[in-house]
């Protein structure tokens, strides 16, 4: 057997908070084992971020276990601006350095132990946000900063918040939003992985 639905993985094994509490009457059976699955988001390690679970050994892919780091990976990207528009999906294409794709378990050379990557990619992109007088007098950058790449302006909420960041760093100013067609936009790089931004603002002396 190559494929397992979700359901009967959950009666098989039990990876629900009150299985887990029992899973040492798991341990016992031939077919299932601990496996430690690492985390993997847009290519990369989640640093600091693994979690054991029980699975049964006679699985081979385990694409349908998804949903487990979900919370892990959303936990990485729940404060960007526009995360409602994130969309997280099974990274397929995942290899390591040796070729170890997602969703297989495999015995790390080093611990012995059963490890198995969960892969997920999501749209999201990296860029820089400038934050320009309109006098031009005054230029601050925010950079790596994260956003959808389905975003195309930035939430008011969120450029109300960088305003009244710099209003504290400038007390003696007052700091508005100006009123420009271009203001807040999110313009895109030409191949589309990275962004900028410009928040045109009047600053004035109290």
């Amino acid at each position: 057997m190559s494929t397992i639905s979700r359901r009967s993985f959950l009666k098989l094994a039990g990876v629900t908070a009150v299985a887990t509490a029992g899973a040492s009457m798991l341990t016992g059976c031939s077919l299932v084992k601990y496996v430690t699955i690492i985390p993997i988001l847009n290519g990369e390690v989640i640093q600091g971020e693994s979690l054991s679970v029980p699975l049964p050994g006679f699985i081979e892919n385990y694409d349908w276990a998804f949903d487990m780091v979900m919370p892990i990976v959303k936990k990485k990207y729940a404060n960007i601006p526009g995360f409602n528009e994130v969309q997280f999906e099974l990274d397929k294409t995942f290899r390591d350095e040796n070729n170890i794709p997602a969703c297989r378990v495999f015995t790390d050379s080093e611990t012995g132990k059963d490890m198995m990557y969960l892969a997920v990619k999501c749209n999201v992109i990296n860029g820089t946000i400038a934050i320009r007088s309109t006098d031009g007098k005054y230029t601050k950058f925010i950079s790596d900063v994260s956003l959808p790449d389905t975003l195309s302006e930035l939430p008011k909420e969120y450029v109300q918040k960088l305003l009244d960041k710099e209003a504290a760093n400038q007390p003696n100013c007052t700091i508005t939003l100006a009123d420009r067609a271009d203001n807040c936009k999110v313009v895109k790089s030409f191949d589309g992985k990275s962004f900028n931004v410009d928040i045109y603002v009047d600053i004035k002396a109290k």
